[in-house]
């Protein structure tokens, strides 16, 4: 499910890998390190702008998964924190940031990516679902991001959260997770939920059927 437009930026010491279609441009790559993230430049990524250790550390900001790195054998950098269960944030009037160890299913189920970072649509205008694709700025999406605290099970704190994006349908959560509002009030938990992907439903984050109603169509 990932682009196959991926960038690649070697450097003496690490190589940086970029994906346009999961970048939504939060810009804490440019705001973290500009002498190797600047936008006025060509190429915007300049591998060698500093040390290895320092461009890892501000690619684990990111908060979509669009930027990634490997280093050479004898350069070591620290590990990023992975929370335990899978943190998922809600963004006022945009997507959710997924942030932890999880799979991401292609909707038929023929493909899966591992990845740690992802920003999932939830107005339903991506042109990259379930990636965001900044889509809810053009169709003017509104949402608080609220979410009413609860549980739909405890969650545990092994194994890894499955997210799979069902034909014209909502996106499953199978595996522990905590989905916290966007002013960070609110929490709900649990190891099994739907997702709305349409930007319809009454009952935001959750689905409530409205893909029906609307007659949403997404793979």
């Amino acid at each position: 499910m990932s682009s196959k437009r991926i960038g690649s930026y070697e450097g003496s010491d690490i190589t940086i890998s970029y994906d346009p279609i999961r970048c939504i441009h939060a810009a804490e790559c440019v705001k973290g390190l500009r002498s190797v993230f600047n936008p006025d430049a060509k190429p915007w990524i300049d591998a060698d702008g500093a040390p290895a250790e320092d461009i890892a550390n501000v690619i684990h900001r990111c908060p979509t998964g669009a930027l990634s790195y490997e280093t050479r054998e004898q350069v070591k950098t620290e590990a990023p924190s992975i929370p335990t269960p899978v943190e998922l944030s809600m963004c006022a009037d945009g997507p959710i940031y997924v942030h932890g160890n999880f799979v991401l299913n292609s909707p038929g189920g023929e493909s899966t990516d591992r990845d740690t970072r992802l920003a999932l649509c939830r107005c339903g205008a991506s042109k990259s679902k379930p990636y965001c694709d900044n889509s809810h700025v053009n169709v003017e999406f509104y949402d608080a991001g609220m979410v009413q605290a609860g549980s739909n099970d405890s969650p545990g704190t092994e194994g890894s959260l499955t997210i799979t994006p069902l034909p014209n349908g909502p996106v499953l959560l199978q595996g522990p997770f905590v989905l916290t509002s966007a002013d960070g009030s609110c929490v709900f938990q649990g190891e099994k939920a739907a997702l709305c992907r349409c930007g319809e439903s009454a009952n935001k984050p959750f689905c409530d059927g409205a893909h029906a109603r609307i007659e949403f169509q997404a793979e």
